[in-house]
């Protein structure tokens, strides 16, 4: 059996768990300013999260509908979910998430083998890599239902064409 602990050992652990606790603080903070001092990489502007670049076709739509003509660099548009084709559905599937209709989001048997590779240092296999559904280029292209997606800074000397009507 345990003797009990003495005022001094309790003062001990007591000492010992506020050193880690400001520890990590003190770890944490020292990771956020080298974050800000850009240690890891540059961090995007404000400006560059809340008005991303958009390679979307620019359309110049009349007060009626009529879509004049578009501005592009790459003539992309969106469409919907059931405007894309099964096959190529099927192909986004057979290159990221092969057990994607077996799993309700997160592939957990893949998710624990990378913890455990990453463990012991073994690289793994480039069609396994992902653990997740849905990979992230797909959720950063979202689509959207709106036609007309020029702005101002997009087209010289146009206004907003979403104020024509679109």
């Amino acid at each position: 059996m345990r003797k009990p602990l003495s005022q001094e050992d309790i003062r001990k652990y007591n000492f010992r768990l506020w050193k880690i606790l400001i520890g990590g603080i003190v770890v944490f903070a020292l990771f956020i300013v080298s974050v800000g001092f850009g240690l890891f990489g540059a961090l995007p502007s404000f400006r560059d999260i809340e008005h991303p670049k958009s390679n979307q076709a620019s359309e110049v739509v009349t007060e009626d509908g009529k879509i004049l003509g578009t501005y592009f660099v790459q003539n992309r548009s969106n469409v919907t979910y059931n405007e894309i084709s099964p096959n190529v559905i099927n192909a986004l599937i057979a290159t990221e998430d092969v057990r994607f209709k077996e799993h309700s989001g997160i592939d957990f048997k893949r998710t624990f083998t990378i913890f455990l590779y990453a463990m012991i240092g073994k690289k793994t296999r480039r069609k396994y890599h992902h653990a997740a559904a849905c990979p992230e280029p797909v959720l950063r292209r979202r689509t959207s239902e709106k036609l007309c997606q020029a702005s101002s800074s997009e087209i010289p000397g146009m206004g907003d064409c979403r104020k024509a009507g679109a």
